[in-house]
């Protein structure tokens, strides 16, 4: 931020975004589809209902955002 200012706002809204992402559900991960343009995710496995989940192993999975 303190390189290029102007980005500062943009960059504090996806921070904001992810807040409590360990709790995210199929509409939480949609909103970030919608905001930022955010179509593939790696979360813990098992993954979230409704995510398109292509790979995984025993901790994580590699998601598309429906």
């Amino acid at each position: 931020m303190t390189q290029v200012p102007e980005l500062g706002p943009a960059w504090n809204r996806q921070v904001e975004a992810q807040q409590g992402w360990k709790n995210f559900r199929l509409a939480d991960f949609e909103r970030l589809k919608t905001e930022f343009g955010v179509d593939w995710v790696l979360v813990t496995n098992p993954s979230p209902t409704g995510l398109d989940c292509r790979w995984h192993n025993e901790f994580l999975s590699v998601c598309q955002i429906p």
